[in-house]
């Protein structure tokens, strides 16, 4: 009897350390390039927690359609991989370097395919175990899986390239304070873009997703005050977090050309609120007015300048870009505060419905946690038949 409850509690204890040991999974990400003849480069980003085990040496890529067979490939890690996302000041010390800061790496693994031909339902996606224990919100943390994928559309011949995201998918955010992260994507064939929040998914099946503890949800994932509200025109969230937490949600991008959806990518993003004794830095709109829409016409100038703020006297802040609109020019001028100066000449092949949106990141170097937030910036160009606006930007 002695000997048989010895042997259970090892078991025990060695499940449960493995169950520690396996969880490392923070947040992830499936893209696709398109190269021609229907071969295509294949990139998973993947973010592991530096305490859990270690990445692995290449991953596995499920490729399922309606019109073929099921196939799969792996993917290697690029050159450089990995490298680690900041969230601490230069005199902090992560997990990563033998610290007690949080510390993430960031993971590139790709690969190319040449698939065997058209089909509108190409689905690409990885299983990982297992989410990482720290996280707070749902009832499988430390044994969940993590799973993500992609979906294209290659029928009429179309060589389609998915949405590339800015941020890494492992904010955070401080405790009482206003915060806004930014899931916006950009899509270098100029599709349009529509962000949905879902339930992360722990597999492909229907009911494969996580199960969240009450009070949280999927479109709640945090107790914040006022509530966390989504954006899905530009996927951005903002939130004012009242309680710690390590929580996780997910992001679907859909993808439409002419109307039709031609691809979605699904996101997996954990989210980290802490006490930072700190102020978050936040950025201004157009010309320091709450402002971040502007409505121009070919060959007219948008130009407008961005500044930072932040109530930490001591701090600097630092600015960074998107790139999401790659004809503008985005000049950052390095100060203590940060500001930039944004420029951009539409011409007529720009005149669209939809807007041109770029995103913008602020952060600060306060110790031991650093703070970060993101704004949206969009600007829309109309017709010259719209005489209005149009001869009112000529006589400016």
């Amino acid at each position: 009897m002695k000997n048989a409850l010895l042997g259970f509690l090892f078991l025990f204890l060695f499940q449960w350390t493995e169950d520690a040991r396996a969880s490392h999974a923070m947040g992830a990400e499936i893209n696709y390039t398109c190269l021609g003849n229907n071969q295509y480069q294949i990139t998973m980003n993947f973010y592991r927690d530096c305490v859990g085990i270690v990445a692995p040496t290449q991953m596995i890529i499920h490729i399922t359609s309606s019109c073929f067979p099921d196939n799969s490939m792996y993917l290697l890690p690029t050159p450089g991989s990995p490298t680690q996302i900041s969230t601490v000041c230069p005199t902090a010390v992560t997990t990563c370097n033998g610290g007690t800061f949080t510390g993430i790496e960031a993971w590139e693994y790709r690969g190319v395919i040449t698939l065997p031909g058209e089909c509108a339902d190409w689905n690409f996606s990885h299983s990982e175990a297992s989410r990482n224990a720290s996280i707070t919100t749902i009832t499988g943390a430390g044994t969940d899986n993590q799973y993500v994928y992609t979906l294209m559309n290659n029928t009429n011949g179309i060589c389609n390239n998915s949405p590339f995201f800015g941020n890494p998918p492992v904010p955070f955010a401080c405790l009482g304070q206003q915060f806004c992260y930014t899931n916006a994507a950009y899509d270098v064939d100029g599709d349009s873009l529509s962000y949905q929040l879902i339930t992360p998914l722990t597999g492909p099946g229907a009911g494969d997703t996580i199960t969240y503890l009450s009070p949280y949800t999927y479109t709640q994932p945090l107790v914040s005050n006022p509530p966390l509200s989504f954006s899905p025109s530009l996927g951005m969230l903002c939130m004012a977090p009242q309680q710690m937490d390590v929580t996780v949600f997910a992001i679907l991008v859909n993808e439409y050309r002419n109307g039709i959806l031609i691809g979605q990518t699904e996101r997996d993003v954990q989210l980290t609120i802490l006490t930072c004794g700190n102020s978050t830095p936040t950025v201004t709109g157009i010309d320091g007015t709450p402002g971040t829409n502007r409505i121009s016409c070919p060959n007219f100038p948008v130009d407008f300048s961005i500044y930072t703020m932040d109530n930490d006297a001591a701090d600097r802040t630092f600015l960074t870009w998107d790139n999401a609109i790659p004809a503008a020019s985005f000049s950052i001028f390095n100060t203590h505060r940060d500001s930039a100066h944004f420029h951009w000449t539409p011409s007529l092949s720009d005149v669209s419905a939809t807007p041109y949106c770029f995103s913008v990141n602020v952060t600060d170097d306060h110790c031991p946690y650093i703070g970060t937030t993101s704004k949206n910036f969009c600007i829309t160009v109309l017709p010259p038949s719209d005489a209005f606006v149009c001869n009112w930007e000529h006589n400016l």
